[in-house]
């Protein structure tokens, strides 16, 4: 397969999952899609040199989570698109356009959650359950061993059901 067509693939096949990812992880709509394209455009202009890569979408995913900490060392987007955009995949994840009441208090609920979390493991839960990458992607994507990738993603869990249980506790 000719390397314009290996391109094309990578991009129709990984771009909408690697923009979910990008809002997901808190960042607001222009900036990733800047990302997303900065990605492309490096992988287009050096495509010779990526023969080596074994795991495109471990790949992809760690390019792009780079590029957007780069990006968010100059921040420009305002809060308001970062709350837009994670609304938006709150609802996709759903599978539903409009979320009647209670679904959206779980999903704004879940958000505060998933929020109040470390970016590392805020980073593994997405991998994991949105992505539904294996341990081992995502040991790929945070440059750390399958053990290190198990032991974030656990972490996180522990820390979602303890913010959870403050919150009730907090509310009664």
């Amino acid at each position: 397969m000719a390397p314009d067509e290996v391109f094309s693939l990578l991009y129709v096949n990984y771009v909408d999952d690697l923009y979910y990812f990008g809002i997901s992880m808190g960042y607001g709509e222009d900036a990733v899609r800047d990302a997303i394209h900065d990605v492309f455009l490096k992988l287009f202009s050096s495509r010779t040199r990526y023969e080596a890569v074994k795991n495109w979408k471990a790949y992809l995913f760690r390019s792009l989570n780079n590029r957007l900490v780069d990006l968010s060392r100059h921040p420009t987007d305002s809060l308001e698109s970062d709350r837009k955009g994670i609304e938006a995949l709150l609802e996709d994840s759903f599978g539903e356009r409009e979320v009647d009441e209670t679904k959206s208090l779980v999903a704004n609920r879940l958000t505060c959650l998933i929020n109040s979390l470390p970016y590392r493991q805020k980073l593994s839960i997405h991998l994991r359950f949105f992505e539904e990458m294996s341990y081992d992607e995502i040991a790929e994507v945070l440059r750390c061993s399958n053990h290190a990738a198990r032991i974030s993603v656990s972490k996180a869990i522990q820390n979602l059901r303890k913010y959870n249980l403050l919150m009730k506790l907090w509310q009664e």
